[in-house]
Order: C-alpha cells, then structure tokens, then sequence
C-alpha cells in the first residue's frame, strides 16, 4: 500500500479507543477476518461498473460498463485509498450509447480530501497526469473503505457498535463520526455478508448505498469475499469478481 501524503483529519477517531468488551460476535468476526493485524489491503478482480446517475429514466438501471481491471488499495490507518478502474461501455440491445471507449480512472481519498489523477483532453500525446480535486467525492470513497469487511468490523469496534441476533447471524449498527450510520449482517460463520450506509444526493437526497459479500475464500492467508456487489440508488453500481487480495 502506497501512503497517500496528505493532512489527515476526519476519520482517524475510528482507529482509537478499541475497547476490550465488544460483543461475542464481533469478537468472533474480528477474529475470523484477522482485523487487528491488517492495517492495509488490496483486491483486484474484474466484472461490471455501473454509472450511478445516468440511466434516462427511473425504471432502467445505470448505464454498464464492462471491466477488465479493477484494483483497490486501502490503508485503514490514514485512512485512504486508491482505485484504479480499466472500463468500457456495454453495448445494450435498445438503449443509445457511445461507441465503446477504454477508460482508465484513477482515483484517490485521503482523509478529507478526494482527487482523480489524469492527463488533462488538451494535453500534447505523453503528457503527465495531473491530479484534479474531487471534494463532492470525499464522502462516497470514504465509505466504500468502511464497507470493506475488514473496514467495517475496524469502525464497529471503534465505534461501540450494539449488536442484534438475527436468524442465521447477527446484525451490527453504529454511527461514524457522529453522522454517518451503518448496519451490516455477519453470518454464522463469521463472515460479514451486508454493509449499509447512506450518503448525500443533490437530487435524490440520503440515498442508501448497500454492499454485498459473498463466496468467501482464503487468499494467501486473507480470508476475503471472491464476489462484490454494491447497490446505489436501487440499481447495482458494482459487481466485481475478486481474483487477487493482499
């Protein structure tokens, strides 16, 4: 994990004060997904991203984007996080697009601050990127760190979460920073399945943005979920096949 160098002051208080007396289940899952030890991590795979926003009109979902690299790199500890994305556009029988292009996102959080890094349209064939302040993004790339399981169990314990028995596991709340709630599901086997947050929408208000876990597997010693699927706003925005974590 490469360190993102930047003042850092928003969500720091979710790695201190892990008290001791935390619910079994959390215990347990703290445990089973090594939390105490992982400071940092990094997932690839491949699969579909969804631009949230975009369909043209309420009953169709985003517009898809078929991805042949994705690659996260988070640092629990800053907290901050890369993503690269390789994508480009569906061809979708019935709904207009642009002919299909390579993008090639790379984008960036660091505590408060959000950027993307790119070479800017009117600059001459092998000009460097250069970074372009994302301030609205702040919110959303910070929660997709503690959606993480491993980021999610991090805030939970950080943050005194209340745990709540449910069929088949146990269902687990709390709020960061004093404004921004999650629920999540852990299973029966100690694996965290379903994260929710809800993040601001200029037009659609609080919109929850939920993530889903499964096929859990262990990746050199990192017990890691191999499928990712993030809702927004009703429609995927997200689905990821995991190859690689680290």
């Amino acid at each position: 994990m490469r360190r993102l160098m930047l003042p850092i002051f928003g969500l720091t208080t979710v790695l201190t004060g892990c008290s001791t007396l935390q619910p079994q289940a959390l215990q347990s899952a703290a445990k089973a997904l090594d939390v105490a030890d992982i400071t940092s991590i990094e997932y690839s795979g491949s699969g579909r991203w969804f631009q949230f926003g975009q369909a043209p009109n309420p009953a169709l979902p985003w517009p898809q984007f078929d991805v042949s690299r994705f690659a996260a790199d988070i640092d629990y500890q800053t907290p901050s996080a890369r993503v690269q994305i390789t994508r480009k556009q569906s061809i979708e029988p019935g709904r207009l697009r642009p002919a299909p292009v390579e993008q090639k996102p790379d984008q960036y959080v660091s505590g408060t601050y959000a950027w993307n890094l790119a070479v800017p349209a009117s600059a001459p064939q092998g000009a460097a990127p250069v970074p372009a302040a994302q301030p609205a993004a702040v919110e959303e790339r910070l929660a997709e760190i503690w959606a993480t399981p491993q980021g999610f169990l991090k805030a939970a314990i950080a943050n005194h979460a209340s745990t709540q028995s449910t069929d088949g596991g146990t269902e687990v709340s709390f709020t960061l920073d004093g404004k921004y709630r999650y629920i999540g599901s852990i299973n029966a086997d100690n694996q965290v399945e379903r994260v929710q947050t809800w993040i601001d929408n200029p037009v659609l208000g609080d919109t929850l943005v939920e993530t889903r876990y499964s096929d859990y597997k262990d990746f050199d010693g990192i017990a890691f979920p191999s499928h990712i699927e993030r809702i927004q706003g009703g429609y995927p925005v997200l689905d990821l096949n995991v190859s690689a974590v680290k």
